[in-house]
């Protein structure tokens, strides 16, 4: 097996290559070569149709999960106390995204994205088989109720499972399914993240329907059981689509201890460079350069430099933090807007689900159109979408939905202190709305659907293309944890010091209408316009760290006569078309030389050629 040469440009780890595993068997000394790259593509297609189905039907039943958490907790627990139900649902906000980073430490470092993806997948079906078993009507089949220490230590136990699969599927379904199409580029995994989040969209506004249903039946058992029997036919289909996997192994080494050791193994060099005689050079740009082999480390300068670069993709992920403050909004302070305000337009009387619903509808439209528009943007040379841009036009859209959501509140009190007031019941609770309609809410909820549309692609996207393909899952999770800091416990966070700074006169209040919420929005106005001002900041320097497509490695790489490796600097040839020097390309694909290839998987006549 043929080594190729190492180059700063070209890194062999980034170089997308079909294993060996993915011909089929001929003798017991060889292979027999009879894939193409359009039969490759055809099967990852295939496995993408599995995974997108298994995204949607996953987060389907975990949005559903955790909507209902606060009643299940209620009718099942027999939390009546109030604000018990209220605690544990924050309990749950503060732990969820915390665990996706142990989910991608696990998969990168000891059982691979695969096997933590179907683990994942299992636990979060025995959890759902769990919370059925759970709400079952035991007095109407069995005459009696389930003794309430059993009842809650089973919902315990689920919930625990949860967290598990929770955390080893959020952190690895993503690049699952990013990894079939990595050798096409970054445009062919740029639409696999948007083809993700549009079913998962879906899966959310099924389950936001649920939810909303559950409030007016309480069926536990009867939802509870539909998930189950969905998150059954998930594992089904995740584990028929396994044969058609890439085939990857097993990691062999802990990443995240590895990349720790290089780190403090540069900051100490650094530190001791004058009693090591660290020779200085021009080329020492970073401190994470001193852990270089060629400046007497012990890390390759290729390894070095991919540190490098995920350190400085880490910053781009705090402006995702800053922006999650913003969609808290929708599932909390949005929403209680809603139920405040007129909700019906003449003859029509709109569910207060139907806003969160346009939110979803406008992200199910905008994400095809972006993937229409991408190709055109990317021949242009004045202005190229890129994810940072992208991240900047997100945020640019959340702060016009918190400045119309402070009109919209400012104008629904002014209609109040007028009179134009009266009692509205949403879901069999009383609320004191405005008289104005609730029709003004779309402008909000149309702009945080496009923010959502273009920045969670954006943040999948750079987790997965710019860090290290051995740690895709760490860095993923890295991700999910940013924003879900921003989600809850910064969203705690600024409540707290608003309220400690408006004590007595609070601006954040249990009802909206006694608070001052108007306020609220301009203040996280405020804030976004520094996060887009720090993004501008980190996008000033910022370099992408390129995706080698198949094409890409054509372009670089081909072959001698006598089996060396020769990179090419202006090489265009198209390995998804009909390849001239087939051989080359079937050399490429089992990291083998052009002779041995020949010898090995070409007939007799072809063993001869040379």
């Amino acid at each position: 097996m043929f080594k190729m040469a190492l180059t700063e440009d070209v890194e062999p780890e980034h170089i997308p290559l079909v294993a060996a595993a993915d011909v089929t068997r001929s003798d017991n000394e060889g292979y027999e070569w009879h894939d193409t790259v359009h039969m490759q593509l055809l099967r990852s297609t295939r496995v993408l149709v599995h995974l997108y189905l298994v995204k949607l039907i996953v987060r389907l039943t975990l949005e559903f999960m955790e909507g209902s958490l606060a009643q299940f907790s209620v009718e099942v627990w027999q939390y009546e106390e109030e604000g018990k139900d209220v605690l544990l649902l924050s309990v749950y906000d503060a732990i969820a995204p915390c665990l996706p980073l142990f989910g991608g430490i696990l998969s990168d470092s000891l059982l691979g994205t695969t096997r933590t993806t179907i683990g994942g997948t299992v636990f979060i079906t025995i959890a759902c088989v769990l919370f059925t078993l759970d709400a079952l009507p035991y007095d109407d089949l069995f005459g009696e109720e389930l003794p309430l220490p059993v009842a809650r230590t089973i919902f315990i136990i689920g919930i625990s499972f949860v967290f598990i699969g929770g955390a080893g599927f959020e952190a690895n379904i993503d690049p699952l399914a990013a990894k079939h199409k990595e050798r096409k580029g970054y445009s062919a995994v740029r639409t696999v993240y948007h083809s993700l989040f549009w079913f998962e969209t879906i899966g959310i506004s099924v389950a936001i329907v649920f939810v909303d249903t559950l409030e007016e039946a309480f069926n536990f058992d009867l939802f509870y059981g539909i998930g189950s029997i969905l998150m059954v036919v998930a594992i089904c289909i995740i584990v028929s689509g396994r044969a058609l996997y890439i085939p990857t192994s097993l990691p062999v080494e802990n990443v995240l201890y590895k990349t720790g050791c290089s780190i403090f193994q540069a900051i100490s060099r650094r530190i001791k460079r004058k009693k090591l005689n660290v020779p200085q050079s021009e080329e020492m740009t970073s401190f994470l350069d001193y852990a270089k082999t060629q400046h007497g480390g012990s890390y390759t300068s290729v390894y070095m430099d991919s540190v490098k670069h995920l350190l400085s993709t880490l910053p781009v992920f705090h402006t995702i933090t800053l922006y999650s403050i913003v969609y808290y909004q929708v599932d909390t302070s949005y929403r209680e807007q809603t139920r405040r305000m007129n909700l019906a337009a003449g003859n029509v009387e709109y569910p207060n689900i139907t806003f969160p619903l346009i939110s979803a509808f406008v992200i199910l439209v905008t994400l095809p159109c972006l993937l229409y528009f991408y190709p055109k943007l990317d021949e242009s040379d004045t202005f190229k979408l890129t994810p940072l841009r992208k991240i900047g036009i997100g945020i640019i859209c959340a702060g016009l939905s918190l400045i119309c959501a402070a009109i919209v509140e400012s104008k629904r009190k002014e209609v109040m202190e007028d009179g134009g007031y009266f009692i509205q019941t949403v879901n069999e609770i009383t609320y004191n709305a405005s008289q104005l309609n609730v029709l003004y809410q779309i402008p909000q909820y149309t702009f945080i659907g496009i923010s959502e549309a273009v920045i969670r692609t954006s943040g999948s996207e750079l987790a997965f293309t710019q860090s290290p393909d051995n740690m895709k899952g760490i860095v993923m999770g890295i991700y999910l944890l940013m924003s879900g800091l921003g989600s809850y416990l910064i969203n705690l966070l600024i409540t707290l010091t608003i309220n400690s700074i408006t004590s007595g006169n609070e601006w954040i209040t249990d009802e909206m209408n006694d608070g001052c919420y108007d306020c609220l929005f301009y203040i996280l106005t405020g804030l976004q316009i520094l996060n887009l001002f720090y993004l501008y900041m980190i996008s000033r320097k910022y370099s992408y760290k390129p995706t080698l497509s198949v094409k890409t490695v054509y372009q670089h790489v081909t072959f001698n006569n006598d089996g060396g490796v020769t990179v090419l600097d202006s090489v265009e040839r198209n390995a998804s078309d009909v390849v001239p020097n087939e051989w080359e390309y079937v050399a490429i694909l089992h990291r083998k030389s052009l002779p041995r290839c020949k010898m090995q998987y070409g007939t007799e006549e072809n063993s001869n050629e040379r």
